[in-house]
């Protein structure tokens, strides 16, 4: 048996909006996500990345209008395969999540993100109890089976804002 999400599951979190509009629609934290066409609503500075992508290919940080054109220019995608997120500042956490073949949780595996440079460099596990919750709502609200990666920011006013769903076990 293999431990992957399911197909629909993987369809929906590979696609970056529709991640954080499926996390919106059950009433769970997230950073505000946009196309790159409504940036407007998000303001400078904030985060930029393909829609669909991996590995923090094409991620960056856009603090005014003229380097969101440069990224427009330079990334080569159409607008509306460009997603624009609030920023994020606090402590990064990758978390391995492992359900079974029922889609019900087994492990919840945070590892703070001490350094980083496109894929995690450094980190260490922490059993961070509001980390280990969010993320528990977060597969009771879109429960699935096998192992995928939960990437989100602890702000300093300790809200926990899952930026980015990988289907898959994180690097």
């Amino acid at each position: 048996a293999i431990m992957s999400p399911r197909t629909d599951y993987v369809a929906t979190m590979l696609d970056k909006l529709n991640m954080a509009e499926s996390l919106r629609g059950k009433r769970l934290p997230v950073p505000r996500t946009v196309t790159f066409e409504r940036i407007a609503e998000i303001g400078f500075p904030c985060f930029a990345k393909p829609r669909y992508g991996r590995g923090s290919r094409g991620v960056q940080i856009l603090r005014d209008a003229k380097s969101a054109a440069a990224y427009r220019t330079l990334s080569g995608l159409a607008d509306d395969q460009i997603v624009v997120q609030d920023l994020l500042e606090g402590q990064e956490y990758t978390v391995m999540i492992a359900a079974d073949r029922e889609a019900r949780l087994h492990a919840v595996v945070p590892v703070k993100v001490l350094l980083k440079r496109g894929i995690t460099i450094l980190a260490e596990t922490e059993a961070n109890p509001a980390v280990i919750d969010a993320c528990a709502a977060i597969h009771r609200a879109l429960p699935t089976t096998g192992c995928y990666n939960i990437q989100l920011c602890l702000t300093s006013d300790g809200r926990v804002m899952p930026f980015e769903i990988n289907p898959r076990i994180s690097t």
